[in-house]
C-alpha cells in the first residue's frame, strides 16, 4: 500500500487523540500498581501489562463514539488495533522501539508489510498502520509513548520512523 503521510501529518492528524492516549495509559499503570500493592507483592510485569491494555481497551469502547475510533480489536500480547482518523493504530506494550516479535502472525505481518488484512474490506480508508509504542520505568509511570510505522528488519520489529508523545509527568500521583 502507498502511504504518502509525513511525521508532521500523522502528528497533526492524530494530535487530539494525545490527552486521551497518555491519560488512559498513565490511569491504567496506576490501576496495575494498585492491584499488586493491595496485595502486598512486587509488580510482575506480565501481569500488569495485560491489567493496563484491559483498562485501556474498556475506556477505549466507552468512548469510542466521542472520538471517533472504529474498529477496536484485542490483539494477542496486551495489544489493541483500532482506527481512528483513517489510520490504523496497534497499541503494544514495548521495550524502547521495539514492538513485540510475533513473527509467525500472518496478520502482524501484513500489518507491518503495509497491507490491508481480512476483515477489513468495510474499514474506512487506511491511511497508514501506525504502532504506537508504551514502556514504563521501574515505578510504572510511562516513561515512553512513541507513535511510527512498523517495520520488520532482521526477524525483530521496530519503527521506521517515530515521533514521541510526552507522557506528561506532571499527572503523575
Amino acid at each position: 500500500m502507498e502511504h504518502q503521510a509525513t511525521e508532521a501529518q500523522v502528528r497533526q492528524t492524530l494530535a487530539p487523540f494525545f490527552p486521551f492516549l497518555t491519560r488512559t495509559l498513565q490511569r491504567g499503570c496506576q490501576i496495575a500498581t494498585t492491584f499488586f500493592a493491595m496485595r502486598g507483592a512486587p509488580v510482575d510485569s506480565a501481569l500488569a501489562s495485560y491489567i493496563v491494555r484491559w483498562y485501556f481497551l474498556l475506556a477505549l469502547r466507552r468512548e469510542a463514539q466521542g472520538l471517533g475510533v472504529e474498529h477496536i480489536e484485542e490483539l494477542g500480547l496486551s495489544g489493541i488495533s483500532f482506527v481512528y482518523r483513517g489510520y490504523h493504530l496497534r497499541v503494544w506494550k514495548a521495550d524502547e522501539t521495539n514492538v513485540p516479535g510475533l513473527a509467525t502472525s500472518s496478520t502482524k505481518q501484513a500489518f507491518f508489510d503495509q497491507q490491508m488484512t481480512f476483515g477489513w474490506m468495510n474499514a474506512p480508508k487506511i491511511s497508514l498502520n501506525l504502532a504506537v509504542l508504551w514502556d514504563v520505568d521501574a515505578h510504572w509511570h510511562i516513561r515512553s509513548l512513541q507513535i511510527g510505522p512498523p517495520h520488520a528488519y532482521n526477524e525483530r520489529f521496530g519503527l521506521a520512523w517515530h515521533f514521541s508523545i510526552d507522557p506528561d509527568p506532571g499527572d503523575r500521583p
